[in-house]
């Protein structure tokens, strides 16, 4: 399948949501969440990530919450795209996702 012939996977959360509404958007992220283990190439979460800080400089309490949980269901990484194409604090975006990354796992970061 498409997952043997490719280098990454982005799951866009925009996109589906464009396409499947907010509610069919959040179910299949999350079946398809249920497989990441399965997959071979890295899976990146795409759409929104941290999307308050387009504007603010830190991230809220629940796109915090979304990382961690992100990376224990076994994504790979994240992609900005607001937060750093037009928002006010691309750098700032830009540390607090890697924050979450510069731990080998999840699990690390919460002990």
């Amino acid at each position: 399948g498409i997952s043997l012939s490719a280098d990454e996977l982005w799951v866009c959360r925009g996109d589906l949501g464009a396409e499947m509404g907010h509610a069919g958007m959040a179910c299949a992220v999350h079946r398809f969440s249920d497989m990441l283990k399965e997959i071979q190439p890295p899976v990146l979460l795409a759409g929104q990530v941290l999307e308050h800080m387009s504007a603010h400089s830190a991230p809220t309490r629940s796109e915090v919450c979304c990382l961690l949980d992100a990376l224990s269901r076994g994504y790979r990484g994240f992609v900005l795209s607001d937060e750093t194409a037009v928002g006010k604090y691309p750098e700032e975006s830009c540390r607090a996702a890697a924050l979450f990354l510069a731990y080998p796992s999840a699990a690390k970061i919460c002990g």
